[in-house]
């Protein structure tokens, strides 16, 4: 259902409407385009009549608009601004939708078009956040998006706006049924959330969500809100605890000292001491770049259980720098923003998920060999050689297992993160999920990570990015970007080590590309 809201016959908000539905129809859509030109909407008297009963006194062409709006699964609202705002027949139209308050009808998701003279973002935030207030008044109703067509600031000239009537025409196209499968039994993948004694533990290893880039930390608030939690991890080596990252706390404990000159010249000279020009391995990086003190204690350990393999055996590349930081700051990330999403991540995706249809426990190539045409575009994140069924050979992965147990303590290790770098010890770290949420249970839960080579029916974390791997990867992407109406994405999708904000990133410039919006 497309409504123009304009009086004026042939205004921009129409000719966008038109290309609005142009898209739609070629979608296959069924779609009826309604202009309000020459309807027959008295304004809302505040009867409460449609609270009482369901229907409203007045007697005009609402009762049929409102039937229609109540039939469609998607409405898109086309509006002029005026004055920053929607203009007034729109205003009108969804006071009078009242009665729809009580109901339980069927359409999900709505979207608004919109028009104006000023070419900024601002004058299109108020039209917007009022259309959001009258869709959160709806138990299952969802404000997707809008277009907005800036600086088009004469009668009739949207259809010279070559960009704005793209958006049009692929927002007429959007509105496809989604449908998501997942293997596992449950949603949300590794950020799965369960609760246990009251507290979120991250059932898949320790989840920080952090990034600099303002649009993507918006992006996600509008699912959550973030609490202030700053990943501070300390390191145990033997009997010795060390802050990370490296910083002027971790060497005032290593070496006595005080002062970032002190600490600099000890690097330096340790640097020099190594003899090392040319870097063959992760090793000789590693001390190349820091030193033996560093290296030994708090690096060789934990890198050779991380990746299963010494540290001579492991490519330079995969140490690139070491972040030392010769300031008295804890904080492990450099990011703007950053902490953990109040009531776990699990609650986040579901939120993601609404409107889509989900099912899980279900392997994708059973399933896609019981439905080879359930779909129009897949997004596939599963290992990207086990879609192409290994034919270019099997690449490596990292797995990690996890020990989880409830301890009748309060406070089981002071810190969310410790890891321990000796090589003797055979977990990389222990997670108290507790304190991610600041957590003042009477009990705790702690993860042991046991870092392991992955096998068949074992599940995959991360790739293993050394030259050998990264060749065979390279011929894999090239084979999925020759597939027709398959995205590749995430870490076993696309062969890559990503954060959770670079992966959202990903999704977003996606979702652009395909819909232009």
């Amino acid at each position: 259902m497309i409504i123009s809201t304009s009086l004026r016959g042939g205004s921009n908000s129409d000719i966008l409407a038109n290309e609005c539905a142009k898209g739609a129809k070629e979608a296959g859509h069924d779609v009826e385009l309604l202009s309000l030109k020459g309807k027959d909407i008295k304004y809302c008297i505040g009867c409460l009549s449609c609270q009482r009963n369901g229907m409203c006194v007045l007697k005009d062409d609402v009762a049929d608009i409102m039937a229609k709006v109540k039939d469609a699964e998607v409405i898109v609202y086309a509006t002029p601004i005026y004055y920053y705002e929607m203009c007034g027949q729109m205003k009108t139209l969804l006071d009078r939708l009242n009665p729809l308050y009580s109901t339980d009808y069927s359409f999900r998701d709505i979207y608004m078009i919109a028009t104006a003279a000023e070419n900024d973002e601002s004058a299109f935030e108020k039209a917007y956040n009022g259309l959001q207030g009258w869709v959160d008044c709806f138990e299952k109703a969802s404000l997707k998006g809008m277009v907005g067509g800036g600086g088009i600031d004469a009668a009739n000239i949207a259809a010279s706006h070559v960009d704005v009537m793209k958006k049009a025409y692929e927002l007429g196209k959007k509105g496809k049924k989604c449908l998501v499968i997942d293997r596992r039994d449950h949603i949300a993948g590794n950020i799965y959330c369960e609760e246990i004694e009251g507290i979120h533990v991250h059932k898949y290893g320790a989840h920080i969500f952090h990034t600099s880039d303002k649009k993507i930390w918006e992006y996600m608030n509008q699912f959550t809100e973030f609490n202030n939690y700053i990943n501070s991890p300390v390191a145990v080596y033997k009997d010795e605890l060390y802050n990370l990252p490296f910083n002027m706390n971790t060497f005032s404990k290593m070496w006595g000292i005080r002062t970032p000159g002190e600490a600099k010249a000890i690097i330096e000279k340790q640097r020099k001491e190594t003899g090392i020009t040319e870097p063959k391995n992760l090793e000789e990086q590693a001390l190349f770049l820091g030193g033996r003190d560093i290296y030994e204690k708090l690096i060789k350990g934990y890198t050779e259980k991380q990746w299963g393999r010494k540290c001579t055996e492991l490519p330079a590349f995969i140490i690139r720098r070491l972040p030392f930081r010769f300031i008295y700051d804890n904080n492990y990330f450099n990011d703007r923003y950053q902490g953990i999403p109040i009531g776990g991540y699990t609650a986040i995706v579901e939120k993601m998920l609404e409107g889509a249809e989900v099912r899980t426990g279900v392997d994708f190539f059973e399933f896609r060999k019981e439905n080879p045409d359930i779909a129009e575009k897949i997004i596939f994140t599963g290992m990207i050689d086990e879609y192409f069924g290994y034919r270019l050979g099997a690449l490596e992965y990292r797995s990690v297992r996890f020990e989880t147990e409830v301890l009748d303590c309060e406070n089981y290790q002071g810190n969310a993160v410790v890891n321990y770098t000796e090589r003797e010890v055979p977990y990389t770290r222990i997670i108290e999920h507790k304190h991610f949420e600041y957590g003042t249970q009477p009990v705790t839960v702690i993860s042991r990570e046991y870092p392991s080579e992955w096998k068949l029916g074992e599940e995959p974390y991360y790739p293993v990015n050394d030259a050998k791997n990264e060749t065979v990867a390279e011929k894999y992407r090239a084979l999925a970007a020759a597939e027709k109406n398959v995205i590749f994405g995430g870490r076993l999708g696309e062969y890559r080590y990503y954060d959770m904000d670079k992966v959202i990133e990903k999704a977003l410039k996606a979702v652009e590309e395909e819909t232009g919006i």
